[in-house]
């Protein structure tokens, strides 16, 4: 099971976009959207955007990987990139943080650091993620962009934002 060529499974840096595409191919077969409704269009736009997103996310790991590590040697960013999107894609299969694992497994193999060190990066990741998160549903919540809910004051918003996350 070799990272960088080999071929087991774990390596399949391109099992987000499988998932995805099994998703909507058996979501029109489980009711959940009617296969006449999916325009091809906003269907790539959606899976390109998704790949966009899953590289900038991995870019921002590396950076927070470079910062954990000032002295040791850099990991290279097609190692932590293909490693985040395994994780990513993993997390759409196994259980709440079974991605995060696989990410920390894969690039433990990949540097010379300590598990702890590589789980501090994700929660460094986790935190800004989530602190962006409540900013812009309070946003949305404040400025009245959520069907069915009333425009509150961005006060409002912000708390049931944070209460929601």
């Amino acid at each position: 099971m070799d990272f960088a060529g080999g071929a087991g499974l774990l390596d399949f840096p391109t099992i987000g976009p499988v998932v995805t595409a099994v998703v909507v191919l058996v979501a029109p077969l489980a009711g959940l959207a009617p296969l006449s409704l999916l325009t091809p269009r906003w269907l790539v736009a959606g899976v390109v955007l998704h790949l966009c997103a899953q590289l900038a996310r991995g870019r921002g790991w590396h950076a927070v990987l470079c910062a954990a590590h000032p002295g040791a040697e850099r990991p290279r960013r097609r190692d932590v990139i293909l490693t985040w999107v395994a994780g990513a894609g993993a997390s759409g299969v196994l259980s709440a943080r079974g991605g995060d694992a696989l990410k920390i497994v894969l690039m433990r193999r990949r540097m010379t650091t300590s598990c702890p060190t590589l789980v501090g990066t994700l929660a460094a990741e986790t935190v800004a993620e989530t602190a962006l998160g409540v900013v812009l549903t309070g946003w949305a919540l404040g400025a009245g962009l959520v069907p069915g809910l009333p425009r509150l004051g961005l006060g409002t918003g912000a708390l049931l934002a944070a209460g929601v996350i």
